[in-house]
């Protein structure tokens, strides 16, 4: 439970104990790399100049079957096993550090990149950007292995695209939500707990990648993973809703936004210039 002192403090923050959505560091890096291995179309394109021909990749999920030795080949997928063209998926040497190789999926969403030299194992990850209701976001995808693997062994690597979950590295997939309560509107009810307070979802339209869109509901006092939303345009409402007694409307307003609360809001995630999706603040209170 949250306590505020409500001459000095007029809004309480309810903690949200989630990750900050991250990736490895050579996804961050400016273009000025100091060492890029090689950039690589599709399997279409590939490199044989090793006599042989590109290894057809496997369907997510199958992990490490039938690598080609010096390549790491793959399939890159939305949720309903759609391939995804355009995606950049990414070779990151372990060993050496800003050298990475990056390849880009083809109209079968196939990729394949060359990872003999330099010598040392890699770790793969892959982005896509969509736009979406006017904004564009950057999304990373799941893999279906995430360890390193030996370059003159090679891999196969196959990703797809999630909504929500959690992350490889711990983290969750979607948009955060943060949430702020001012808490005088309470104090009338000496029982009022702010984290009883709820935060309804409900999607308008499809969302960014054109599935239909549930109603999500976060509690404040509830699990971190709750507090991340499959990104698409939402009306949200509030409401005060404790264990046993009726629940109480409130009213809210985008953080920072200068407005006057409301009963409901449209909202969209915010996102930096680089596409990267930001957190989603929200100020509460009673009506």
């Amino acid at each position: 439970m949250l306590t505020a002192d409500v001459a000095e403090r007029p809004l309480a923050t309810q903690p949200t104990p989630m990750r900050p959505f991250t990736l490895r560091h050579h996804l961050a890096r400016p273009a000025r790399a100091l060492a890029t291995v090689a950039v690589l179309a599709a399997c279409a394109a590939a490199d044989t100049a090793d006599g042989g021909t590109p290894t057809e990749p496997t369907p997510p999920g199958s992990g490490q079957q039938n690598p080609s030795a010096g390549f790491v080949t793959g399939t890159v997928v939305d949720a309903a096993g759609r391939p995804l063209a355009g995606v950049q998926v990414f070779a990151d040497n372990t060993l050496f550090y800003n050298t990475n190789a990056i390849g880009v999926t083809d109209a079968q969403g196939r990729y394949r990149i060359d990872v003999r030299q330099p010598i040392g194992t890699w770790h793969m990850t892959a982005q896509l950007t969509r736009t979406f209701a006017g904004r564009s976001y950057r999304f990373y995808l799941h893999p279906d292995v995430d360890t390193p693997f030996p370059g003159v062994d090679g891999a196969v690597r196959n990703f797809d695209w999630r909504l929500s979950g959690q992350t490889a590295d711990g983290g969750f997939f979607g948009g955060p939500v943060y949430t702020h309560v001012d808490p005088r509107g309470w104090m009338a009810d000496a029982e009022v707990d702010i984290e009883d307070i709820e935060l309804t979802f409900t999607p308008v339209g499809p969302l960014v990648d054109g599935s239909t869109g549930a109603v999500h509901t976060i509690r404040l006092g509830g699990p971190a993973a709750d507090k991340y939303v499959p990104i698409g345009k939402y009306r949200v409402t509030a409401r005060w809703a404790p264990a046993g007694r009726p629940p109480r409307d409130a009213v809210l307003r985008l953080t920072n936004a200068d407005a006057a609360y409301a009963a409901q809001l449209e909202v969209l995630w915010p996102t930096d210039g680089s596409g990267s999706i930001r957190m989603l603040e929200l100020d509460v209170s009673a009506p």
